[in-house]
């Protein structure tokens, strides 16, 4: 049965039938990355979070970048050595004795979908965040030259300031690149609709590339069950920022781990206290005062 909730930011239609469990065995998360603007991977900035706010408190739980491929290594770029690397990681963590769940970001999605339906004796769940489902409709391909194009005007007149300000080194060979990423999406989505696992999915109303069509077309299918969340005002690069995606965060650690909500109670704990605040000077002022007179009043 799915139910609809609003919270500050966040509006999430969860699937009651997914089972949100505390892992009793080794467990990780295998995140692949997106297309790579930086040197640095994706998932980063979630890994450090759960590191500082909740590995102390689950032990048993473990985040793990992925790199499909390098930015700097034009070798790396082919569609067969992306599902090599991920493949690689699930065997490593299968003779390890973990639990396997497994996150895609942007056009890897389609990729972990493939991996999950072959493996789907040992993923456990799946997460998609920000899913790509076509490459052209959503100014995918001519997005990326673009920013390909901006990147060498730029790298040109500054030098290697730019490569440092970015964390990016070259742009050589990402055409090839590109056409590798479609290829993978183009021959992996079919997958969407064979897995099985339970799904989490994530999309920000501002992400023009994660289109609201994208979402429907994998949301129409996936024949499991699946939560979803939409994030008020969050792009395409939902994952790069705990300031401004620690709630993106958050969901995934619940969804995975059953960790608690330690930004969302913050901003509970925030807004409770800034109503006592404003009921404690309408108390000076009148000390027959109310909830429903300060509440009439807030509304004013």
């Amino acid at each position: 049965m799915l139910h609809t909730s609003r919270k500050k930011g966040v509006t999430k239609t969860i699937d009651d039938q997914i089972k949100i469990l505390s892992p009793l065995e080794k467990t990780v998360i295998l995140c692949c990355n997106g297309f790579q603007t930086t040197d640095t991977h994706d998932a980063l900035p979630m890994c450090e979070y759960f590191r500082s706010a909740y590995q102390k408190d689950y032990p048993l739980c473990e985040i793990v970048p992925v790199f499909l491929f390098e930015a700097s290594d034009k070798k790396s770029h082919r569609k067969k050595l992306f599902e090599q690397r991920i493949e690689n990681k699930i065997q490593e963590y299968r003779a390890k004795g973990y639990q396997i769940i497994l996150s895609g970001y942007s056009f890897s999605c389609s990729l972990v979908a493939k991996m999950a339906y072959k493996h789907q004796d040992w993923i456990s769940k799946v997460i998609f965040i920000a899913p790509i489902y076509d490459c052209v409709m959503n100014n995918m391909i001519p997005g990326y030259l673009k920013f390909a194009s901006k990147y060498a005007k730029l790298k040109k007149k500054y030098g290697k300031k730019v490569s440092k300000a970015i964390g990016r080194q070259t742009v050589q060979g990402m055409p090839f690149l590109l056409i590798n990423i479609f290829l993978s999406v183009l021959s992996n989505r079919k997958y969407i609709r064979k897995i099985s696992q339970d799904v989490l999915l994530l999309r920000g109303t501002s992400d023009t590339m994660s289109s609201e069509h994208a979402i429907k077309q994998v949301q129409k299918r996936l024949r499991g069950h699946f939560t979803t969340c939409i994030y008020d005002n969050m792009t395409h690069t939902c994952v790069q920022s705990l300031r401004l995606n620690g709630i993106l965060f958050e969901d995934i650690f619940h969804f995975a781990f059953n960790t608690p909500f330690y930004l969302q109670e913050e901003e509970v704990k925030k807004e409770e206290k800034e109503k006592n605040r404003i009921y404690q000077i309408f108390f000076e002022l009148d000390p027959n005062c109310d909830d429903n007179t300060v509440a009439m009043e807030e509304q004013v």
